[in-house]
């Protein structure tokens, strides 16, 4: 009796450390689990300075352009003719004299052109008009267009015999303009005919020549020559 009773002594503060034990895994805090290592790098710092733009290629606005190669080519004579045709005529070969041309539509006086030195005439060339549609072969020619100038002549001393034969159409080389002297495109009735004139008689018509297509008549000359075939004492701009 003795040894159960010591035996039941023995138990209870086994049973007491037993539930004190327990009471402290209870109130103890639950230990948190180690957190798994981070597999980022910390960013690596750079020290080099940061790159600078390159340079560009392309010049500033503000810098000039270059200037435009020029061409050593001459430009061409404003004078030539467009087609590429010249005058070049054995119909009429008046030669340029020395007296200066006086622009077209002036009254300019000649002498000594009859059968004695005292005779006079005044003469008038106009401004000519252009005929570009006419397209014979013949006249006045591939690349050629007509001038036809309205000319007066007035004897005013003695008597001379004149006609479109003392008048020539020259180029600005002194070349011989053809004349339409078969009246292929003008009637020769409308044309400055073969005539003597006394004092105080006139004598009107037509001059009728081929040039070239777009020249500048300007540097074209009329003159006008006592003898035909001979040097022209009178001269006109052509236009």
């Amino acid at each position: 009796m003795i040894a159960t009773r010591r035996l039941r002594l023995a138990v209870i503060p086994a049973a007491f450390a037993a539930l004190a034990l327990a009471g402290c895994q209870d109130e103890a805090p639950t230990a948190a689990p180690p957190a798994a290592p981070t597999s980022q790098a910390p960013a690596a710092t750079s020290s080099a300075p940061a790159p600078t733009a390159a340079p560009s290629s392309e010049a500033p606005s503000s810098q000039a352009p270059a200037p435009a190669p020029t061409s050593s080519t001459p430009s061409p004579n404003s004078s030539g003719p467009a087609s590429g045709v010249e005058c070049n005529s054995t119909l009429s070969s008046n030669r340029r004299g020395d007296s200066p041309a006086k622009p077209i539509g002036t009254k300019q006086a000649a002498s000594g052109i009859g059968f004695s030195k005292d005779d006079s005439v005044e003469v008038i060339v106009g401004k000519p008009t252009i005929d570009s549609t006419s397209t014979d072969d013949y006249f006045p020619g591939d690349g050629m267009v007509v001038l036809k100038f309205p000319t007066l002549i007035k004897a005013t001393a003695g008597s001379a015999v004149v006609s479109y034969l003392n008048f020539s159409l020259l180029d600005p080389e002194g070349n011989p303009c053809d004349p339409d002297v078969s009246g292929t495109v003008v009637a020769k009735t409308q044309q400055l005919d073969v005539t003597t004139v006394k004092a105080g008689d006139s004598l009107s018509g037509l001059l009728v020549f081929a040039a070239p297509a777009g020249a500048d008549y300007t540097k074209y000359n009329v003159v006008f020559a006592s003898e035909s075939r001979g040097k022209a004492e009178l001269a006109w701009t052509a236009s």
